[in-house]
């Protein structure tokens, strides 16, 4: 009788601890499961930023100007996007009404500005969803870390073999084609991959200065351009 209740209560204690593990473990598959959310919508961002500078790369219009504006900016990496971005019947109608009252280079100006301005927010925001994925695959990767701490594989593993858990095992992890002598392999099949702000590939947060900062250069640079090419702006500047 004696035995019957100690080989009762340790299968209740083995359960026990297998039962926190696989609700442990599912926590941090959730944790996982939602730095992937915040990469989609960072990566939305991302497109975003990378259509603002295209739009602003189409009316500095060469290359030159282009490198001068990743000057002003004091950034290495403000010339890495150089992609075609259509401007939206939308955008056409947003600009032209903040210059309607403008003519020849202080319209020019004021288009180059707001592009700017608009520039600067979006990569406000890109920077802050970027830092907040940064900073959640951190403290994933730190759980992970505790967790592994906290339960050794091969010890639940033990518990397992031990248990009549097959289904339970199945369910979790191999499916239907699972058998006893495939148990010594769940280690490497409960390992987690520690998530990494590097493996989803996103452009690094570009620096962009004030526009205090960046209103005297940004301005000569705007003055420059439109002297190098002012009949192809006033072109352009009638299709606003």
């Amino acid at each position: 009788m004696q035995d019957d209740f100690i080989a009762s209560l340790t299968y209740e204690v083995r359960e026990e601890v297998v039962e926190r593990y696989f609700y442990e473990r599912r926590l941090i598959e959730l944790q996982i499961d939602h730095i992937h959310e915040l990469a989609r919508k960072t990566r939305k961002l991302e497109k975003t930023l990378h259509r603002c500078f295209a739009h602003i790369y189409k009316f500095l219009i060469d290359d030159s100007s282009i490198m001068q504006f990743g000057t002003i900016m004091s950034n290495k990496r403000s010339c890495f996007i150089k992609s075609e971005a259509p401007v939206t019947a939308e955008h056409r109608l947003s600009l032209g009404a903040r210059i309607c009252s403008l003519t020849g280079r202080r319209k020019f100006k004021r288009l180059v500005f707001a592009e700017y301005e608009e520039l600067e927010k979006v990569a406000q925001e890109y920077e802050s969803a970027y830092e907040d994925m940064k900073e959640e695959c951190e403290a994933v990767c730190h759980n992970i870390r505790t967790f592994q701490k906290n339960h050794d594989v091969m010890i639940i593993i033990g518990f397992l073999k031990s248990m009549d858990t097959e289904l339970l095992i199945k369910k979790h992890f191999l499916g239907d084609n699972f058998s006893p002598e495939e148990i010594g392999s769940v280690d490497q099949g409960l390992a987690f991959k520690r998530p990494r702000i590097e493996q989803f590939q996103l452009t690094p947060p570009p620096e962009t200065p004030s526009m205090d900062t960046v209103a005297g250069p940004l301005t000569a640079l705007a003055s420059a351009v439109y002297d190098a090419h002012t009949d192809k702006i006033k072109r352009a500047l009638k299709q606003l």
